[in-house]
């Protein structure tokens, strides 16, 4: 989980300079992508780029953007596209990554099973919680919760004395994993 989350982080970061600056974030849903793909009839991530991206008046600079390696494309929920449809997004991703290899692209999978077929592309697997990340992020939450209510700041540590009790053991697993921890 966090894969979404991931991706929005580092377009927001590319637009604001801190993270390949030279280049134009692109975000793609996959399952949009392959819904789209399937109502015409083609898997095409340049035209669904085109079409759905930039406007018309804009739609020429798509293809000089991806030329000169400008294009920060990320590919999101490749495990949440049909099983019937993996092949064809994997194949179109292959084939887009190979005609414009100048560009930094990024795919996020659930399982990195489904994403081995990428040649070219690294896999990384974000790691889990430690007790001490927990912590912090528990503490920064509620910190920047109760900026806006009347909540005492001791809740931080409430909260991590009660998820450290032996019967919250189901609730201290789910917690090594941002989403579930917020």
């Amino acid at each position: 989980s966090g894969k979404t989350t991931f991706l929005q982080y580092l377009a927001i970061q590319c637009n604001q300079g801190n993270f390949a600056a030279n280049l134009v974030p692109i975000f793609i849903t996959l399952k949009d992508f392959a819904d789209a793909s399937k109502e015409i009839g083609a898997f095409s991530l340049l035209n669904y780029i085109s079409s759905n991206i930039f406007s018309e008046s804009e739609q020429p600079a798509t293809e000089i953007l991806l030329r000169e390696g400008r294009v920060l494309l990320l590919l999101d929920g490749l495990d949440e596209v049909l099983h019937q449809d993996n092949y064809e997004i994997l194949k179109e991703i292959r084939k887009f990554s190979e005609k414009y290899p100048q560009n930094l692209f990024i795919v996020t999978c659930r399982t990195a099973a489904k994403a081995s077929n990428l040649k070219g592309f690294t896999d990384v697997e974000i790691a889990p919680f430690t007790q001490s990340q927990i912590v912090a992020f528990a503490q920064k939450w509620f910190s920047v919760f109760t900026r806006n209510n009347v909540i005492d700041i001791d809740m931080a540590v409430q909260f991590i004395e009660k998820l450290d009790l032996p019967e919250n053991l189901p609730f201290r697993r789910l917690a090594v994993t941002p989403l579930f921890l917020h």
